[in-house]
């Protein structure tokens, strides 16, 4: 639910693609060590309240002045699934799959 919120939201729209798995982790242990109710409020009651989401959102801006990412976050866009590999691109034509169908 706490990741989902962050993605919905827009607070993880500047984390690169190849960052999202340790901005998750690493807010998780911020959440679980400072912020211990939020998780343990949404499993009992099931609802993520105005006061929960104020706490997420503070909980937030605590993490980003601590996170550090590995480099520039690209836009996702339809015709581009993955970030790029660098400016001159050799990826094989095989592998690259969008919405089921070779391109």
């Amino acid at each position: 639910v706490c990741i989902m919120w962050a993605a919905v939201n827009g607070a993880m729209d500047d984390v690169p693609l190849n960052d999202v798995a340790r901005f998750q982790a690493e807010w998780f242990q911020l959440l679980g060590n400072a912020y211990p109710d939020i998780g343990r409020t949404i499993v009992e009651t099931g609802e993520l309240t105005d006061e929960l989401v104020e706490r997420l959102e503070a909980s937030m801006v605590q993490f980003k002045t601590i996170f550090i990412s590995t480099g520039k976050a690209e836009s996702i866009s339809p015709t581009r699934i993955v970030p790029r590999v660098a400016d001159q691109e050799s990826r094989r034509p095989e592998v690259a799959v969008r919405a089921g169908t070779e391109v």
